[in-house]
């Protein structure tokens, strides 16, 4: 039977979660999705992702989905009947039409995760991207997938139409500067991510002068005269 997942808040064995192959989840990638760090005993910004999920629920007029069956007592449970209390873990909620066109089902799994820091390589894609879509984060996730699978060991950069950086595959970009800590403006059709939501409202606790919104996306020229730049997201938390 192997792993066990979360069904719309009952423990169930993969095996048995048996996706309908005509369900709107596999037939259109309907359904959004959310991945939280556990490490320690600790479930990071849990309520975070969940009013995430929830407003892009409202914004694209989804029926909404119920918080209990994202609960942290019920996730610990699942870490620990999968011996993985003791381990860092990715866990992913994903609220789609798993079985029927007008029947929306929270599935949650857990997998154990290994964290990395350090310094990495960055290339940019070679398309632009500026569709709103991508300020929800959908499970139609495969230009990102298809970018992070020709580059494992890189973070793919997206350009908008001036050809100017605003996210990564799987991350948002933030540059320093004099001590003033960037993030590309919200107008632009990027993933507002949590993490970097934290670092921005928390930037005097990073030793930041503080915190500015870089409109147009982040042009070459402006990169090479920052100090530093950086990415994070959700399961990159120091």
């Amino acid at each position: 039977m192997g792993r066990k997942v979360l069904l719309d808040g009952k423990i169930k064995f993969i095996d048995c979660v048996n996706i309908r192959p005509d369900s709107p989840a596999l037939n259109f990638g309907a359904g959004l999705f959310e991945t939280i760090l556990y490490e320690n005993g600790i479930i990071f910004f849990p309520e975070d992702h969940i009013n995430r999920l929830v407003s892009s629920c409202t914004v694209l007029k989804i029926k909404i989905p119920d918080k209990s069956f994202c609960g942290t007592d019920k996730i610990l449970e699942l870490i620990r009947l999968n011996d993985h209390t003791n381990m860092p873990c990715r866990i992913k909620i994903i609220y789609s039409p798993l079985f029927h066109r007008s029947d929306w089902n929270v599935l949650i799994t857990v997998e154990g995760y290994e964290r990395k820091s350090g310094v990495i390589s960055a290339v940019t894609a070679g398309r632009t991207r500026e569709n709103e879509f991508y300020r929800f984060k959908t499970n139609s996730y495969m230009e990102n997938f298809l970018n992070i699978e020709s580059a494992p060991e890189s973070e793919i950069l997206f350009l908008n139409s001036k050809g100017n950086i605003t996210e990564g595959a799987r991350s948002n970009i933030l540059c320093v500067r004099d001590n003033v800590l960037f993030y590309t403006d919200l107008s632009e059709n990027y993933l507002q991510g949590i993490m970097q939501s934290h670092i921005i409202s928390g930037h005097k606790e990073f030793g930041f002068s503080y915190a500015q919104a870089f409109k147009g996306g982040f042009g070459y020229e402006f990169i090479k005269e920052c100090s530093d730049v950086f990415i994070t997201n959700s399961l990159m938390i120091a």
